[in-house]
């Protein structure tokens, strides 16, 4: 079942910091199966520079009892240079005699195409399709922050109004 759902698996013993990444763990990045060491610091290496605090506070909240369970999307860098997006979830499975986490396992599911189509319905719902450009939502958007701000920016706003610019436009693109 776990070979056939695609998702990367790892183990990681809290003790030694020992980590076992699955061969499609590696795959999904670009690795062959010896490639990578089996520790955190392997993981933590990958992570986006960006995503790093945010990957790392969400592990730490999970394994203090913070939160219930531990789910993050982040961005990894594929042994080619380029970042895919990631879901990452686990799970604490062993503790020691005092209730501290000793061992947890997970998941990594490439959602790289589900964050782009999430991005592209985002840019498309803030641009107008024909010129690219801010459309009118995005432009109240961008004012209303420069008002919530209440800097000392200065902001401009220029607005032509086309007489018959949908008939200028379907005849001459």
């Amino acid at each position: 079942a776990v070979e056939i759902s695609k998702n990367g698996i790892w183990d990681w013993n809290l003790k030694s910091n020992e980590v076992f990444l699955s061969d499609r763990w590696k795959e999904m990045l670009g690795y062959e199966v010896d490639e990578l060491k089996h520790e955190l610091n392997t993981w933590q290496e990958l992570l986006h520079p960006e995503d790093k605090i945010e990957a790392l506070k969400l592990l730490n909240q999970y394994l203090n009892n913070e939160m219930e369970e531990f789910e993050s999307v982040h961005r990894l860098r594929h042994k080619e240079g380029h970042y895919i997006w990631v879901l990452d979830r686990g799970m604490v499975v062993d503790w020691d005699e005092t209730g501290a986490p000793v061992r947890m396992i997970g998941t990594h599911t490439d959602v790289s195409d589900d964050v782009r189509n999430q991005q592209a319905i985002i840019h498309q719902t803030k641009h107008d399709i024909l010129t690219g450009l801010a459309n009118r939502s995005a432009l109240l958007d961008e004012l209303y922050a420069l008002k919530v701000q209440q800097q000392d920016d200065f902001a401009a706003l220029f607005v032509i109004d086309l007489d018959n610019f949908k008939m200028i436009n379907d005849a001459l693109g």
